[in-house]
């Protein structure tokens, strides 16, 4: 049964929707494959990889798959087109020649992409959305891969490889205006798993709805599929019961379990930062005050909650001296829990 963690007002409940969706069939796919120097760790496992995903995914496919694989970092350049079968070791020697090495411009690898169109209906993205290089700009991002429906591509996913991910950036361009929402997959799931998402269909949006909350985040589920687990966090009166309605999908009552408010109120800040630095990035540019207000806000969360935000930074200090140049308190002391001989609890170092 569905069990939700709440500290006071503040709640976080994991929710699988319930839903039924098709097939997804893969006929055609176009592979942008980043080979810039942040993915050079692991290189060749990661070639390994999209090779056995490949081999994977024509298996459960059945039907032939017709097959482009494009490299790229400051610079694009087909390496292979054919059939996903003949996708062996010549290819995989080409993607190894070119090394990870030199800038990631995903919006040039897309450009690439639609100038040099097959009419395939569905991209994958392997990479980590770290971009550094060209068009780094969401919304520029958003347009680029939006452009390429007009070529016939309806969905985007992403495989999200490597230690540090863009998962902000790797998620928008799953949702970036084609016809169909795509998935963010990660790298540490099977082959087989992997293939198998890439051929279900997704909910584009489901609706979260929770009953007398003063705030939900996520309010909306994109890119769902059966069985996937999200997140939602919340704020509503102590006194009210928990329950969640995703729309078109499922509405539960959840038991709620009691936990100290360190356990998940770092958490709820980070969710209400990436609320407030989605409302942000949409605001229009001549929202001067606004951005200001909630520019203000996400410092203030950020630095309350030691929360790294976009506009916010961690920073070394080594003795008194460094707190009394930068201008910091040293009594800003945040409760945390650690293990003692009476096992779990709150410690409040402001006691200390």
């Amino acid at each position: 049964k569905p069990v939700a963690l709440r500290s006071g007002e503040l709640v976080v409940a994991r929710v699988v929707p319930v839903i039924e969706l098709p097939a997804a069939a893969v006929s055609g796919l176009t592979v942008l494959f980043d080979t810039s120097a942040s993915r050079a760790l692991g290189f060749g496992a990661q070639i390994e990889r999209l090779g056995a995903l490949l081999e994977e995914l024509q298996r459960q496919e059945k039907s032939p798959i017709d097959l482009r694989v494009i490299a790229f970092d400051q610079s694009a350049e087909e390496v292979f087109r054919g059939p996903v079968n003949e996708f062996g070791l010549r290819a995989k020697a080409r993607l190894l020649a070119r090394d990870a090495l030199g800038a990631s411009d995903l919006g040039a690898a897309l450009g690439f992409a639609a100038n040099n169109s097959d009419g395939h209906a569905r991209m994958l993205l392997v990479g980590d959305g770290v971009i550094t290089a060209g068009i780094e700009d969401s919304t520029r991002l958003r347009e680029a891969v939006a452009r390429l429906a007009a070529h016939g591509v309806r969905r985007c996913d992403v495989l999200a490889e490597g230690g540090i991910t863009d998962r902000e950036t790797l998620a928008l361009l799953s949702r970036a205006g084609l016809a169909e929402t795509g998935v963010v997959l990660e790298a540490r799931s099977t082959v087989s798993e992997l293939a198998n998402r890439l051929r279900r269909a997704t909910r584009d949006r489901i609706l979260v709805n929770l009953a007398g909350a003063t705030w939900v985040y996520p309010e909306v589920l994109e890119g769902v599929q059966s069985g996937d687990e999200r997140l939602i966090f919340a704020e509503l009166p102590v006194d009210a019961p928990v329950q969640i309605e995703l729309v078109g999908a499922a509405a539960e009552a959840y038991d709620t379990i009691e936990v100290p408010r360190p356990l998940i109120e770092r958490a709820a800040a980070r969710a209400k930062i990436e609320s407030l630095t989605r409302a942000l990035r949409a605001l229009p540019a001549d929202a001067d005050s606004e951005r200001s207000r909630s520019e203000q806000e996400i410092v203030k969360l950020s630095v309350e909650y030691r929360v790294v935000s976009e506009l916010t930074a961690m920073l070394v200090l080594e003795g008194p001296s460094d707190y009394a140049r930068f201008g910091l308190s040293r009594n800003a002391l945040t409760s945390i829990l650690r293990v003692s001989g009476r096992g779990l609890e709150v410690w409040d170092r402001r006691d200390s």
